[in-house]
């Protein structure tokens, strides 16, 4: 199986040109976290709390059990067993390949909009994406075809589980809040037992969601009954905040100059929940203060 689909990155790889390079480095560009947190901020400040919650969980949930199973599963890369593959993007290749975690992420995310939507064109898109993302991450030889296909099921899984989840309780805020709760605990383990970075960086996002939704609900209880160009406004300090507390966050930490891998992950969890939380609970305090 393993040599089947190499032959496939390779075949893929074989048609390489400058602009392929682009295009595909462009299509994994939407499996990672900018876009994520621009459609995510997009509906949770502008449209709905519920359907905002219900992506960045799905998103969350997804990215926790990604990284889960690349621990336990431990599958190697395709240029990790063929010199003659070039990855083309080492900078999101880290770790083991199975399942892809830019196509479950993806699937994760793009599915639940889909069935957030119930649109047949929305259904179209999302599906496009995902084929693409995974066309992609062969084309830039970082993972195998079984670890798209995987990583695309998972995805596709965890979205349709929420979304089930989510509209059973939608008319009960607080037992969706614990379901939520329940999800979040059941991960908890993992802080144990996994050592890979980018868990403990999902757990953080899972967390800081999960803290943010229940705090918003509780002392801000913002509406989006505004004027448009308000919610523009809304929109593009959401990003800027996010976008700097994403990187000053990141400088923090990184001055802390650890050398234990442990301490590195904590503090990247703290990160990534503090990302989490001033964008979707912190700041909501501060647009329904000051009105827009």
């Amino acid at each position: 199986m393993l040599s089947l689909t190499l032959d496939w990155v390779l075949w893929l790889q074989g048609y390489g040109n400058t602009f392929l390079d682009w295009f595909f480095g462009t299509v994994s560009f939407f499996g990672e976290e900018l876009v994520y947190i621009a459609l995510i901020g997009f509906v949770y400040w502008l449209v709905g709390k519920h359907a905002g919650a219900f992506l960045g969980m799905a998103l969350a949930v997804s990215v926790v059990l990604n990284n889960t199973l690349k621990e336990m599963i431990n599958y190697p890369r395709p240029f990790e067993i063929d010199d003659s593959v070039i990855n083309k993007r080492p900078d999101t290749s880290t770790g083991s390949a199975m399942p892809s975690g830019h196509v479950q992420n993806s699937a994760g995310l793009y599915f639940a909009v889909a069935f957030w939507l119930r649109k047949p064109l929305v259904w179209t898109l999302a599906s496009a994406v995902i084929v693409l993302m995974m066309i992609s991450r062969m084309y830039l030889g970082v993972h195998f075809f079984e670890d798209v296909i995987v990583g695309a099921t998972l995805g596709l899984a965890t979205a349709f589980l929420l979304f089930l989840l989510t509209e059973k309780l939608k008319d009960n805020v607080d037992k969706m809040h614990g379901a939520f709760l329940l999800i979040t605990l059941l991960f908890l383990p993992g802080l144990l037992l996994i050592e890979g970075n980018d868990y403990f960086i999902g757990y953080g996002i899972l967390v800081g969601l999960l803290v943010s939704i229940i705090f918003e609900r509780k002392y801000v209880n913002f509406t989006y009954d505004i004027l448009l160009w308000k919610k523009g406004v809304r929109y593009g300090l959401g990003l800027a905040l996010m976008g700097v507390a994403l990187i000053g966050f990141g400088t923090l930490i990184r001055a802390f100059n650890v050398t234990s891998d442990l301490t590195w992950n904590l503090l990247s969890m703290v990160r990534y929940f503090m990302v989490a939380f001033v964008g979707f609970g912190l700041y909501p305090l501060l647009y329904k203060r000051f009105g827009f």
